[in-house]
């Protein structure tokens, strides 16, 4: 979507300033804000099984810790700020908070929900925001039910709430971006045509992705590649630049430089910073911990984020000659992809 497109268009100034020795602070910066969720989607991160309200919550960030991040945030012009994670965002008990202050700071606003749990206000609030995505997957109510071991009720409701985004926006000048994405696999390998059309045509969302899992634990058999390809290629050719397809990317390679840490880094609900995304993710063993940003907020640094970048120089320039991960996902892998081919050429 958007967001990433954004930080593909920051390559080559990024990897300039990396060649010349600098040491850039990341284009966007994550934020997980709970690792709490009302779900247990077959793919997660969780394994299937989410994550109740045993979980640590008072351990957690707190809307201080985020008042302090943001405001340096703006200072170090680091403008792109995510809010997703290994939990749903509005399970977050200051969420709207939260946003709230991203905005009032500038910040260009992202979030990806399961869109259950939005309400009025939440609506009010997310107009302001540059992009929201919807997890979705099916425009079937019982195969949401299967995917996401929830009710089928539930499923409506996400409906709803998104038909009520749209509406509010239509009367509004915002320029908020609603998509909503489809981890192609084996229940709902039939439907992604439906689903295109559902979206785009019945509830007028700007934007479809349609993508694999990480782990590629969900997909479908391969006797439906040609399933697949052919219904993808039906929605590619009707809605142009509104549906955005990611491929699967071939097997990883350990042992590649990985530069993503310049591009998005990631905070989990404990202030750990990691070298991207994936690794912030509950039970993901790879990628890497950069500091913890509460532990400097608490002992009252107004730079939590530069004392950390700063300490974690060498760690970030050890991933760059060499990673050990053993999984990526598709933007993170394309760019260290780009930047591999691109280090080759400038030598």
């Amino acid at each position: 979507m958007k967001h990433e497109k954004e930080l593909l268009s920051t390559e080559q100034n990024v990897f300039l300033k990396i060649n010349r020795g600098l040491d850039p602070y990341p284009v966007c910066i994550e934020l997980y804000p709970t690792d709490i969720c009302n779900q247990k989607c077959q793919y997660c991160f969780h394994g299937g099984k989410g994550f109740g309200r045993e979980r640590y919550e008072e351990k957690f960030m707190q809307l201080n810790d985020y008042v302090v991040l943001f405001k340096e945030m703006s200072r170090l012009n680091i403008n792109i700020l995510s809010i997703s994670g290994g939990g749903e965002p509005f399970l977050y008990k200051s969420i709207l908070g939260v946003i709230n202050e991203a905005i009032k700071n500038g910040l260009e606003v992202r979030i990806v929900t399961n869109g259950s749990l939005i309400g009025v206000k939440a609506i009010d609030l997310l107009i302001k925001c540059k992009e929201i995505r919807f997890s979705v997957d099916t425009p079937d109510s019982k195969t949401y039910s299967v995917i996401r071991k929830v009710s089928e009720q539930l499923y409506e409701k996400v409906l709803d709430n998104i038909s009520k985004l749209v509406k509010v926006k239509e009367k509004s000048n915002s320029d908020l971006n609603i998509g909503a994405s489809c981890i192609i696999g084996r229940n709902n390998v039939n439907q992604l045509t439906e689903f295109a059309d559902l979206m785009l045509d019945s509830l007028k969302i700007d934007t479809v992705v349609f993508k694999y899992d990480v782990y590629d634990k969900f997909s479908a058999d391969k006797k439906f590649q040609r399933v697949i390809a052919d219904q993808l290629r039906t929605i590619k050719d009707k809605y142009g630049k509104k549906a955005e397809i990611r491929g699967k990317l071939p097997k990883f390679e350990i042992g590649l430089p990985c530069v993503m840490s310049y591009f998005k880094c990631a905070v989990d609900p404990y202030g750990q910073l990691y070298s991207c995304c994936l690794a912030a993710q509950p039970k993901e063993k790879d990628g890497y911990k950069l500091g913890n940003i509460k532990d400097n907020i608490r002992k009252g640094y107004n730079n939590p984020l530069a004392t950390v970048w700063k300490e974690s120089k060498n760690v970030r320039l050890s991933i760059l000659k060499r990673t050990v991960c053993n999984s990526c996902n598709f933007t993170d892998r394309n760019i260290n992809s780009n930047y591999m081919e691109w280090s080759l050429f400038n030598k």
